[in-house]
């Protein structure tokens, strides 16, 4: 079957049933559904979530032999359960996946946080990034600062977009997220290794590699994974990540050790600091041959803010003690989602928490493959710390065509559903309303380089410096 053929067929079709069933909260309560959530599967589908837990990536969702609105969301969100595992699967040392180990049983290091981070890779020399596998060098200005600790990650980033980001798409104007006990998110990005050797063999680490790359009339395309030829593709995973305090049950965390630095005089008076940090929001872009718009997956741990119903907090969230990451019950009836006023200083202590709630609520559908992967993920180990995350949604292409092509008419590829926001990512533009803010793929397909050409859906390649008088090309 050609899946990305048949999926242009009949994507207008698909794409006003998803209007309808995902675009608004309303559509969510009305629909009616089978006693069993779950009895929608596609048989395809439910053989996959049949397998063990394994660390072996996808390379591409499993086409439904039904095609119809639900039975390929389905595909693609057991395509993001199936990520998120192997993405979490315990790490060697080299960085590849510890076959010998099943995820959950203790928590470690994961395959996704041994990619080299952005700051590795776009240097701010232009000089060649470092070689794969290589550590994170400590910033110099935590040099005698701390003790060595190579386990330890470095986090530098209190927003999840680069200032590149914020400066070319100023409507989203987006901030820091404070936490309850006035601390800053912190986040990092990090790129697999196909997307790595795709930059470093076209040298788009650099300005000047860039603007070659544009002469010799080159377009980036990164590869895709290929059920066919077993091939994964690019990907690109984001991490936010809370530093765990009072009221925090780490327990409910992935945990690792991390440096938290600020520059001074960039951010604030200068900070670096060892903390136990805890994921909270994870965001993964994987680009395939049936998605060459990407596959968006988004989870969350479960704790970090309370659902709206009907535009507000509903009044049972804060029932039975319920503590929240990102939602202070005291302040129950407060407006959410407002951004920090300036400046912002990540230095500064006790700083106002950000009140947050969800505005997308999740589809029953969604919930109820949570349920199964959070059970599977209890049956490795009760304790595990995996339990306590969800998949949001998964973004895909209704219409997978070309999207350099002048001749696609919708190179974004019509997105369903056509919002998706994680509430530690997207905070302050959640909504209803398809824009550069609540969609992934309306987001992303504006990506341009440093030197302003398209870069197929990642701003990452807008992070390229140019090379210092001393770097030889």
């Amino acid at each position: 079957m050609n899946f990305s053929r048949l999926l242009r067929g009949i994507g207008s079709a698909m794409l006003l049933s998803f209007s309808l069933v995902i675009c608004t909260a309303e559509s969510n309560a009305q629909e009616a559904t089978p006693s069993s959530v779950g009895d929608t599967l596609p048989v395809e589908v439910k053989s996959e979530m049949s397998q063990p837990l394994t660390w072996q990536l996808p390379y591409d969702i499993t086409s439904p032999s039904v095609v119809n609105t639900q039975s390929l969301q389905w595909a693609f969100d057991v395509f993001s359960w199936q990520s998120f595992i192997a993405l979490n699967w315990p790490a060697n040392s080299d960085g590849t996946p510890n076959a010998g180990m099943q995820i959950g049983v203790k928590d470690a290091v994961t395959v996704w946080e041994k990619w080299l981070h952005t700051s590795d890779i776009f240097l701010p020399d232009g000089s060649q990034p470092k070689a794969w596998g290589s550590s994170p060098d400590l910033v110099a200005y935590c040099q005698n600062k701390l003790p060595k600790n190579d386990a330890a990650k470095i986090l530098q980033q209190a927003k999840k977009i680069s200032d590149f980001l914020i400066l070319s798409t100023e409507p989203m104007d987006t901030g820091p997220v404070i936490d309850q006990n006035g601390k800053y998110l912190q986040y990092e990005i990090n790129l697999n290794e196909v997307m790595y050797n795709y930059i470093v063999s076209n040298e788009l680490y650099n300005v000047e590699g860039q603007e070659a790359f544009a002469k010799m009339g080159k377009q980036v395309d990164f590869w895709s994974g290929s059920n066919k030829d077993k091939q994964v593709g690019t990907i690109m995973a984001k991490g936010a990540w809370k530093i765990l305090g009072k009221g925090d049950d780490h327990s409910r965390f992935h945990t690792v050790e991390a440096i938290v630095f600020s520059n001074p005089g960039e951010s604030g008076d200068g900070m670096c600091r060892l903390e136990t940090v805890g994921l909270v929001g994870f965001h993964v872009a994987t680009k395939t041959k049936s998605a060459p718009q990407w596959v968006w997956s988004s989870f969350e741990q479960v704790d970090n803010a309370p659902e709206e119903q009907d535009g507000k907090v509903p009044a049972d969230a804060c029932d039975k003690g319920k503590h929240y990451n990102f939602y202070n019950c005291d302040e129950y009836g407060s407006p959410t989602n407002q951004m920090a006023k300036q400046p912002w200083n990540l230095d500064t202590p006790g700083q106002t928490p950000t009140q947050v709630s969800r505005v997308v609520p999740l589809t029953k559908e969604t919930k109820w493959l949570n349920q199964q992967y959070q059970e599977k993920l209890r049956q490795v180990n009760p304790d595990s710390p995996w339990q306590y995350y969800m998949l949001l949604s998964t973004q895909w292409p209704t219409k997978p065509g070309d999207p350099t092509s002048f001749q696609n008419p919708d190179p974004k590829g019509s997105p369903a559903p056509m919002v998706l926001a994680n509430t530690t990512l997207e905070t302050f533009t959640q909504g209803f309303v398809p824009q550069i803010g609540t969609s992934c793929m309306d987001c992303h397909f504006s990506a341009t380089n440093s030197v302003g050409k398209w870069t197929d859906f990642t701003y990452t390649l807008g992070m390229a410096h140019k090379k210092s008088k001393g770097e030889k090309k």
